[in-house]
This record gives structure tokens, C-alpha cells and sequence, in this order.
């Protein structure tokens, strides 16, 4: 089966502000999240890394151990 292609367009690339672009996405990401009031990134669980299934999915906590 031949695919037809005369009639497609390619699409424009998104065109950002200059500055924008300019910008590194960890500093957009950063400045986002300072936007954050304390008390609502202080709820954030400091073990979401390793007990991701437990937040996502509900399964059982692993422990965390304490550093020396």
C-alpha cells in the first residue's frame, strides 16, 4: 500500500521569544517553583523517590535508613 504525501504540510516549528529560548529549562523549572508558597511544598514527602508506589499506587513503604 502506497502512502500518499503530496498534500501533507510539514508543521512550522514553535517559535518562542527570544528571551525564553534564551533560558535553561532548570531555571524555568526553578523559578516555577518558587512561585510555591512553604506551607504547600512543605507537604511535598521527602521520600517520594523511594516510595513512589506507596504515593502513586498504595503499597507498602519501604523504610528509609538513617545516614551515620
Amino acid at each position: 500500500m502506497a502512502m500518499i504525501k503530496d498534500n501533507v504540510t510539514p508543521l512550522a516549528p514553535i517559535e518562542l521569544a527570544e528571551a525564553e529560548a534564551s533560558i535553561p529549562i532548570w531555571e524555568l523549572i526553578a523559578s516555577s517553583a518558587e512561585e510555591i508558597p512553604l506551607e504547600e511544598r512543605a507537604k511535598v514527602p521527602h521520600d517520594g523517590a523511594r516510595n513512589y508506589k506507596h504515593y502513586l499506587y498504595g503499597q507498602a513503604k519501604e523504610a528509609i535508613e538513617a545516614k551515620a
